[in-house]
This record gives C-alpha cells, structure tokens and sequence, in this order.
C-alpha cells in the first residue's frame, strides 16, 4: 500500500500495551486516518484486474500472519 506509514502513523498509539490498559478516545484524527486507508484499500492504486493469459508487468504478493487466536492475509 502506498505511503501507507502517512495514514496509520496516528493509529499506533492505539496498539500499545498502554492502549490495552488504558484505550484512548477514538479522534477526529483517528477515523480520518482509518478512512483514508480504507480508501486506499480499494483505489486503482491497490486493486487491479489482472490478466492471467498475459501478465506482463503484473506481481502478485501474498502476506500471511498467525497467532493463537487469529489468521490472516493480505
């Protein structure tokens, strides 16, 4: 995701051990920055057709992540 660090920057304070504890209000700031990488989710920018018979420039990349209680992929 492009320059996804300039959205979520004000979203880390939200996944500290602290915010476990003690989770701060959700801001103006916060759902403008969670909207904007909802955004970016599903812009041309992230979400292409690719064509199998011709791939040409296309790569597809596949991240996966576990734990004890969840998976996930992205």
């Amino acid at each position: 995701l492009p320059n996804l660090v300039e959205h979520t920057r004000i979203l880390n304070s939200l996944t500290t051990k602290e915010a476990d504890k003690h989770f701060p209000l959700w801001m103006r700031e916060h759902q403008a920055a969670f909207q904007a990488v909802k955004d970016l989710v599903v812009s041309p920018r992230c979400l292409v057709t690719i064509d199998h018979d011709n791939p040409g420039d296309n790569r597809i990349f596949l991240t996966c992540d576990a734990s004890n209680y969840c998976t996930g992929t992205i």
